[in-house]
């Protein structure tokens, strides 16, 4: 059995959980009683569950990783978690540079 890799399964459930649940009502229903635009409170919403999801996975991953015996398949695994983070990443920067009104890489005058 792989102890760190159980051990970073169990801390990424605890943190889905309280990211997915604690923060959720300390932050996002403040957000949403605000004057911000309503597009940009849908915007951040799906930010914040999409972060949940891939939280959720890489917990998943981990506890099936740790038991499976071959060591080829685990290696497999976290390259896939890797790969599933890095894309939602991607998709969360995308969705920022074509939604949003101001062009974050534009440096001010």
């Amino acid at each position: 059995m792989n102890w760190p890799l159980l051990i970073a399964g169990i801390l990424t459930a605890l943190v889905t959980l309280v990211h997915a649940f604690v923060a959720e009502r300390m932050d996002i229903r403040h957000l949403m009683a605000s004057d911000v635009p309503l597009n940009e409170k849908i915007e951040l919403r799906g930010v914040w569950h999409t972060f949940s999801i891939a939280l959720a996975v890489s917990a998943l991953l981990s506890f099936y990783a740790v038991f499976v015996a071959n060591s080829a398949l685990v290696n497999a695994w976290l390259l896939g978690m890797a790969i599933f983070h890095m894309l939602c990443g991607l998709m969360l920067l995308l969705l920022i540079l074509f939604t949003q009104r101001v062009h974050l890489l534009r440096v001010p005058q």
